[in-house]
């Protein structure tokens, strides 16, 4: 449709600036309009499955001072995670479900959560927490741990 509207409107430009519009030596009116058409919607973001809103609000990370990161829970399943440690940043968005004890941060356009997180250039691959009261544990390599505390 685009197409078709847009090469209307080069070849009713086109016979015009050719002269097309003089055939009687009076100008004529183009009574065609050509204007463009154009629907601007942003894609649909797939739907989360059902979770349990109870997990759903803003946590932040507490006990690893070098880093600055938040998980974002909606009630509809969706997340936004943003991780900072000095000048390196790290975003994601996706699904989340918990399953168990362990909640995953799906991002979008994949189907399961990287059990250990790996800071990358090449984007957020998920993440996998653990579950504890109000806590969302954060095992990384070694002995090294954090938590996600609502804020």
């Amino acid at each position: 449709m685009l197409r078709r509207t847009l090469l209307a409107a080069a070849l009713t430009m086109a016979a015009v600036s050719a002269g097309c519009s003089q055939s009687t030596g009076s100008a004529e009116i183009l009574t065609t309009s050509y204007a463009p058409t154009v629907e601007r919607t942003a894609p649909a973001a797939p739907a989360c499955a059902a979770v349990d809103p109870s997990f759903a609000g803003v946590y932040g990370l507490d006990g690893m001072p070098e880093v600055d990161a938040e998980v974002h829970l909606a009630a509809d399943g969706r997340f936004a995670f943003f991780l900072a440690i000095e000048e390196f940043e790290q975003h994601g968005e996706g699904c989340w479900r918990v399953e168990g004890d362990r909640l995953h941060l799906i991002p979008e356009g994949r189907e399961i959560a990287e059990y250990y997180h790996v800071l990358a250039e090449e984007g957020f691959d998920g993440l996998v927490l653990t579950v504890e009261r109000s806590t969302l544990l954060w095992e990384l390599e070694g002995d090294l741990r954090g938590a996600f505390r609502r804020i």
